[in-house]
């Protein structure tokens, strides 16, 4: 992400957050001497030590880009993840924007349910969700086109999804906020 964000805008800053040791060593070993880029080890449910150690780098009274990529569905329901998104959103200047992919279960229940047991017997957490509760964590803000699709469909490069688009398990959105 860094990377996209800092070729057009050098004055990007980018702050990534991840509670696995080895994600994140890894990824400060990448960031090292990219002093507009910052890893921060927590957990994302701490959202008041997250974004403390984000505002080292971040200047949160201006647009922010916020983006849960790949990562709400390794959240329980009994953690509420719409609050936790709306929690990092009520610490954003307007102008801001939101960006959640997340796993659904809308295509093949039984097919997710059957990885849902594999992450879980290897001591990880994956909840796929169907549509409706994933646009819940967008918390009422106005999605921008082409609104919440499965990953293939929003905004295929050629225009156009590829012939295998419908076999994407994940929907992706982005709002304003």
């Amino acid at each position: 992400m860094h990377e996209i964000a800092q070729a057009d805008n050098t004055g990007a800053r980018v702050v990534y957050v991840d509670n696995d040791p080895v994600v994140f060593f890894h990824a400060e070993a990448l960031m090292a001497g990219n002093h507009a880029t910052a890893v921060v080890r927590a957990d994302l449910r701490d959202v008041d030590e997250v974004l403390s150690r984000a505002g080292e780098l971040l200047d949160l009274t201006q647009p922010t880009g916020l983006l849960f990529v790949g990562c709400l569905h390794h959240i329980v329901d009994s953690d509420d993840p719409a609050g936790i998104v709306a929690r990092y959103l009520a610490a954003l200047a307007p102008g801001s924007y939101l960006v959640i992919s997340h796993v659904t279960n809308d295509r093949s229940p039984e097919k997710m349910r059957a990885n849902s047991e594999v992450a879980e017997g290897n001591g990880a957490v994956l909840i796929p969700r169907g549509q409706n509760a994933i646009l819940r964590m967008f918390n009422g803000r106005e999605l921008v086109d082409p609104g919440l699709v499965l990953v293939s469909y929003w905004r295929p490069e050629s225009g156009e999804p590829g012939q295998n688009a419908d076999r994407a398990w994940a929907y992706g959105g982005a709002a304003a906020v």
